[in-house]
């Protein structure tokens, strides 16, 4: 059966919901096509901020803390790997993706409370810092798909704003508070991002498919003028055979 025929027969839900799948395909295809760079840079940025810290948090933690970070970041590595070499688009890999960005969130998150001494505001300011300028980045790199931006982003700020707040004093609630802030607002942002991304690739496909059924109804309509033009070509044919035969018969009835 003709592929224009099969997509007259569908209903516009069926439409609308093949267009959707495709939209998140694409927003899947986004957020994990080149992982390798960002998880290297990412990773980079962790060591900077341990070699910074050293002298103000121990060399112990500092060590525990890098391991925890890396070993977060090698399935991130792993997945991307396997997702750009993947023989299909289904959405499992979207599942695990974010599973994983919640786990790479987490230990970035850890730096909060492990890289965090409660008498030297300074370097806690460096930490706080570092960690919302991981969370702005990654804001921007993974804003395709609000919930995986959701998942990285609260488990980088959440564990830091309950440090903050469990102080139990002045510093500790404006610290709280103002991450707390920087992260709502952060989450925005990366919603109204995520409604442009999927406007514009829904007009995309949307277009894409119309533009299919145009070509496919223009050549249907070429064919049927071509039979038709076949048809009428051959009309003084078959009139001279009528008239053949119908001469034929008249003279066999004479004799």
């Amino acid at each position: 059966m003709p592929a224009s025929r099969t997509h007259a027969r569908r209903t516009p839900s069926e439409v609308d919901r093949e267009i959707r799948e495709r939209v998140r395909i694409e927003q899947m295809r986004m957020l994990f096509d080149t992982p390798l760079p960002g998880s290297i840079m990412a990773t980079a940025f962790a060591f900077a901020l341990a070699w910074h810290m050293r002298g103000v948090i121990a060399d112990q933690v500092l060590v525990i803390w890098l391991v925890i970070k890396c070993m977060a970041v090698l399935p991130r590595i792993v997945h991307g790997t396997l997702f750009m070499h993947r023989s299909n688009d289904s959405l499992k890999w979207m599942a695990w993706g974010k599973a994983l960005l919640l786990i790479d969130g987490l230990a970035w998150g850890s730096a909060g409370v492990l890289l965090m001494d409660p008498t030297d505001v300074s370097g806690m300011t460096v930490v706080v810092a570092t960690l919302s300028g991981v969370g702005a980045i990654a804001a921007f790199a993974i804003h395709a798909e609000w919930q995986a931006c959701a998942v990285f982003t609260s488990g980088l700020l959440l564990p830091c704003i309950g440090y903050f707040f469990l102080r139990g004093d002045a510093f500790g609630l404006y610290g709280g508070l103002s991450i707390a802030t920087f992260m709502t607002l952060l989450l925005a942002a990366a919603r109204r991002s995520e409604h442009h991304v999927v406007e514009l690739l829904t007009l995309r496909f949307t277009n894409g498919r119309l533009t299919h059924e145009l070509s496919s109804a223009l050549d249907k309509a070429k064919e049927e003028s071509r039979t038709k033009d076949s048809f009428v070509a051959n009309m003084p044919t078959a009139s001279t055979c009528i008239r053949r035969r119908s001469t034929s018969c008249a003279s066999s009835t004479r004799r």
